[in-house]
């Protein structure tokens, strides 16, 4: 019963809650529900884990690659017979960013400085490249999955990858996965940027 608590976003397989906290180290945080559903469900977590725990690795996980992800702070599980149902996952709340195609909305139209534009495509680009690399393959990479930072004073950008839960290691990325991504992000991707911006 928590009076703070905001709903983000509630489908019938997860539920992203917001909550603020008066602690000095952690001011917000951000659960995110996975509901197990159907009973075929529950059983496929016997082998594979719940989507939280897999969730709960790949963030961490992206982490040690030195790429940004909301700090996973704990992990509940609700089990039924010794296996895992529902979980939880809880999380740093992102702060001084906005989701790539809000920012891009909100920062690009026909007047803004072709320098930040072109700073932004080349720094997600080698995010990207550096993901890729390092044999991480994300499933869902929409522009929505992106939280941007704008650092002025370096002129550069920070990138946060959401929806981690997606995010598998040690993937061969095949040209086909590397379209896929870019196609994701293109789809995704506010009109805003022009044809030569998507080609860059």
């Amino acid at each position: 019963n928590d009076d703070s608590a905001v709903i983000m976003k509630r489908d019938s397989k997860t539920a992203l809650t917001s909550h603020t906290f008066k602690d000095k180290t952690v001011l917000n945080a951000v659960v995110k529900q996975y509901r197990a559903g159907c009973m075929g469900c529950i059983v496929k977590n016997i082998f594979r884990g719940s989507a939280g725990r897999k969730a709960w690795v790949a963030g961490n996980g992206l982490r040690v690659y030195g790429l940004n992800t909301p700090l996973p702070l704990a992990l509940f599980e609700k089990k039924i017979a010794g296996i895992p149902a529902d979980s939880y996952l809880i999380m740093e709340d992102v702060k001084d960013s906005l989701e790539m195609d809000r920012y891009i909305l909100k920062k690009f139209d026909n007047r803004t400085d072709l320098k930040t534009k072109r700073g932004l495509i080349r720094d997600f680009g080698k995010t990207l490249g550096e993901m890729h690399n390092h044999k991480i393959f994300h499933h869902d990479l929409k522009t929505c999955n992106i939280m941007v930072k704008e650092k002025e004073k370096e002129k550069s950008f920070d990138f946060t990858f959401l929806d981690f839960d997606k995010v598998s290691f040690n993937e061969e990325i095949t040209v086909r996965k590397r379209v896929k991504n870019l196609t994701q992000i293109n789809l995704s991707t506010p009109r805003l940027l022009t044809l030569t911006d998507r080609l860059r």
